[in-house]
């Protein structure tokens, strides 16, 4: 899906309702989140300064990276520290996504919803207006603007565009105009979550340009195709310990819908 090179997405914490803009075509394409977090977590089960087992306010015991403790039999101390982490892997996909949109009492349930990208592209032009929604049918789509897309580089392109004007100076005939185009390449993009996790990826793309009749005129726009970010990686912190988000992100060939006039 590919948009002006420098241009980023708006983000902001939080989710928005989605905004009637005044572009006459609305292009969505499903989204699909495949991606994982890694964490370093504490493995050792937490000891006392004499090597007794700790315990929390339930009474039970609990894991630490870190351990400290001296232990005596008769005139012989023996003093011990030892350190303990074990790596973690959780999915974070489109469910944990939605989710969190339950959680913040944005939806009430997962059941029915899903993610897409939703543009307004410009006749003739570029798409514009680009974001992340959370849809369900027979309501209106909430734009989640807490995960924004950005382009770090411009993009290497394969490009194929023409226009034929065909006239007949003999009679009164409204000319014959037919365009054909396309384009596919790659760029360096990035995706920014709301809690500063930021994955850099290789997006891979494809748009058509089509035909749509408005009336007695034609109007072509930039539909894209099935695209993806693929090689997503990018580390944080989380809860003191160093992490790593990694995985891609897909979507599929963009369905267009003409707007009502506003």
């Amino acid at each position: 899906m590919k948009i002006n090179t420098y241009s980023v997405i708006t983000a902001l914490v939080g989710f928005a309702p989605f905004t009637a803009y005044s572009q006459k075509y609305e292009v969505t394409s499903n989204a699909t989140f495949a991606l994982t977090k890694t964490i370093a977590a504490p493995s050792l089960i937490a000891k006392e300064a004499d090597g007794t087992f700790k315990k929390d306010e339930n009474n039970k015991t609990y894991l630490t990276d870190e351990n400290i403790f001296s232990t005596e039999r008769g005139t012989v101390i023996t003093a011990t520290e030892e350190q303990g982490t074990k790596l973690v892997t959780v999915k974070y996909s489109n469910k944990e996504i939605l989710t969190e949109l339950v959680e913040a009492k944005i939806i009430p349930m997962i059941t029915g919803y899903s993610i897409a990208f939703i543009t307004h592209p410009q006749v003739n032009g570029d798409s514009e207006d680009i974001g992340l929604y959370v849809v369900k049918k027979g309501l209106a789509p909430l734009k989640i603007n807490n995960i924004s897309f950005g382009f770090k580089s411009k993009s290497v392109e394969n490009s194929s565009k023409r226009i034929i004007n065909v006239s007949n100076s003999a009679t009164d005939d409204a000319d014959i105009i037919t365009k054909t185009g396309s384009l596919s390449g790659r760029e360096e993009m990035f995706i920014n979550f709301s809690d500063n996790i930021i994955v850099n990826g290789t997006h891979s793309f494809s748009e058509t340009w089509r035909m749509y009749v408005d009336g007695a005129a034609k109007e072509w726009i930039w539909v894209p195709n099935a695209g993806k970010i693929t090689g997503l990686v990018g580390g944080y912190t989380q809860g003191g310990s160093e992490a790593l988000m990694e995985g891609s992100f897909t979507y599929s060939s963009g369905v267009v819908k003409v707007l009502p006039n506003p």
